[in-house]
């Protein structure tokens, strides 16, 4: 299995998967990032549908995260991207673009409850700005 962890740019959100997908790399692969329907757009959307749909006719399992921010995915898109200031969601209801096709699996995004406790969860002896888990973590009521 590949495991690959890649920066957050677009060119990289379409060029990964798009390889992955033309080059039938393994049969089963997951992507966990993600842009709302409505930032991501008719052609953006559209460009992730497809994609599904041509791994699945490949015999590609997709597995797209369906985002930490549940039905306020755009407000946390603008939010991280410092276009929206923190608060409460302003933009109602709204998914991960990239996995509301019918051809992929949305799986749960997991947001963990840490209450602070960050070093008993979580190793940070890894690259810079990555974390790796070491061991289970409590998870907020609502997931």
């Amino acid at each position: 299995m590949w495991k690959l962890r890649v920066p957050t740019p677009r060119t990289v959100w379409i060029s990964l998967p798009t390889y992955i997908v033309d080059n039938v790399v393994s049969p089963i692969m997951s992507t966990s990032y993600g842009l709302c329907e409505t930032l991501l757009g008719p052609a953006g959307n559209q460009f992730y549908n497809s994609l599904w749909e041509q791994a699945a006719a490949e015999g590609i399992t997709a597995f797209v995260s369906s985002g930490d921010a549940g039905a306020a995915q755009c407000d946390a898109d603008l939010q991280d991207a410092g276009l929206e200031p923190p608060g409460p969601a302003l933009n109602g209801y709204t998914v991960n673009g990239l996995a509301s096709t019918p051809y992929n699996v949305a799986v749960g995004g997991t947001q963990f409850n840490e209450d602070n406790w960050y070093a008993k969860y979580w190793n940070a002896k890894q690259r810079s700005g990555q974390f790796v888990g070491i061991r289970l973590h409590p998870r907020a009521s609502m997931e």
